[in-house]
């Protein structure tokens, strides 16, 4: 009887030792994401499953045309219309770069004086959606665009069935003066500075506009490159114009002249 207690409990010693390493092991596992990645990634994936599972965010998704990387993308609908919730990421280079980029006071106090400056200037604040709030972690809340993303509208799948002629002639409008307002801000300043693709422009039909609303860009890309090169830009513009003029020579029921 004595031994077969003390086999009993070597069992259990080993079991306890057993649960004890796995138990050690998702610790360490847990110590080590939190170590290698900033505290934002934990702190905004809770909160935007808690917020989107209230009711009061909805989940923006774009498919696989445009990524997004260095945000999640939530809107709010409140007492004054809807508004754009972006909140770090943290679980890619891409993101964390982002984050540790704005790691001390005076990087991020340069982070919001770069973006208002931007939204407040006399050519490009008027193609940027307004902010409303920032956050510590870079994150911020801003108006909502209400239009179409020009990435999107050029893919071949999207359904240009109910754009007529002058639709496209107001995005062609639209495009010469956000390219004109480019060309005045370098003027000014001897260079261009933010993120132009055409995945981050969106164009409100009822406002006439062109609008960039990547803020963030601005500062990620505040020195000359290829996302802020004029003549890369132009090319952009012309091949989407382009693009929906033949496309739409070709949509039933709307025939271009």
């Amino acid at each position: 009887m004595a031994i077969r207690e003390v086999i009993k409990r070597q069992l259990r010693t080993i079991k306890n030792n057993r649960d004890f390493k796995i138990a050690g092991a998702s610790l360490r596992i847990i110590a080590d994401l939190y170590h290698h990645h900033p505290s934002a990634r934990f702190f905004n994936s809770f909160k935007l499953k808690r917020m989107v599972k209230s009711g009061a965010w909805t989940q923006l998704s774009f498919g696989d045309r445009i990524i997004q990387r260095i945000f999640y993308i939530c809107t709010e609908k409140g007492p004054h219309g809807t508004t754009i919730i972006k909140l770090p990421r943290g679980d890619n280079l891409h993101s964390c770069d982002f984050i540790a980029s704005l790691s001390t006071p005076e990087s991020l106090t340069e982070y919001k004086r770069l973006i208002l400056s931007i939204t407040n200037d006399p050519d490009l604040g008027k193609h940027c959606p307004e902010v409303l709030e920032f956050s510590s972690d870079g994150g911020y809340k801003s108006e909502y665009i209400d239009g179409f993303n020009l990435a999107l509208m050029k893919d071949e799948s999207f359904d240009l069935s109910e754009f007529t002629k002058n639709n496209i002639e107001n995005i062609a409008a639209a495009l010469e003066k956000l390219l004109a307002s480019l060309h005045q801000y370098t003027e000014r300043h001897g260079h261009l500075l933010g993120d132009w693709p055409l995945h981050n422009l969106m164009y409100s039909p009822q406002r006439g506009e062109i609008f960039n609303v990547d803020l963030e860009g601005f500062y990620s890309f505040r020195e000359p490159s290829i996302e802020n090169n004029l003549e890369y830009i132009e090319a952009n513009f012309r091949n989407i114009i382009d693009s929906l003029r033949n496309r739409e020579n070709f949509t039933e029921g709307h025939p271009i002249n």
